[in-house]
């Protein structure tokens, strides 16, 4: 956690995907560490390193130079697969923290936005990177048991999910 934070104090934040990578990873490591803690403050740092980690891909994207030669359109082509797979990933992570929080504190708004993250994420693996889906069907998998399991009916913007 703190070669992690480390990094993060000596990286820029619109260095895009490298800063949110890092984010990422301390999310893991927050999350892997929460696992044998009481209680949810671990867990709800791993949210904000995820959410951090998304608000930098989704600046990343909105500022990525335009590619002009070849090289650079293979470069371009490159760095948006890695920040594709690093959004996914991150989305579904956090829907993961999200929906233990949620069932730590019986929290149904955290587990409908956990629903509503992993719904948007599962869609797009399906369609642009398929290596994650087992990722996202085991989280979505979580959620439905917690919701099962607290009578809750799951929904995205207060419509309930079908």
């Amino acid at each position: 956690v703190v070669a992690y934070r480390q990094a993060l104090e000596e990286q820029v934040r619109d260095q895009g995907w490298a800063y949110a990578a890092t984010q990422i990873h301390l999310g893991d490591v927050l999350t892997l560490l929460s696992e044998s803690e009481h209680g949810t403050e671990t867990l709800e740092q791993a949210v904000a390193a995820y959410r951090t980690a998304l608000q930098a891909l989704g600046e990343r994207e909105r500022t990525a130079p335009r590619p002009g030669t070849a090289i650079d359109v293979v470069n371009a082509a490159v760095v948006s697969e890695r920040v594709s797979v690093d959004w996914g990933r991150a989305q579904i992570s956090l829907a993961g923290a999200l929906a233990t929080i949620a069932d730590s504190k019986a929290d149904k708004v955290a587990l409908d936005e956990a629903w509503r993250l992993v719904s948007e994420a599962g869609a797009f693996v399906r369609q642009a990177n398929p290596s994650l889906v087992r990722l996202s069907d085991s989280v979505a998998s979580k959620i439905q048991e917690i919701a099962n399991r607290q009578n809750w009916t799951l929904s995205v913007s207060n419509k309930p999910i079908t």
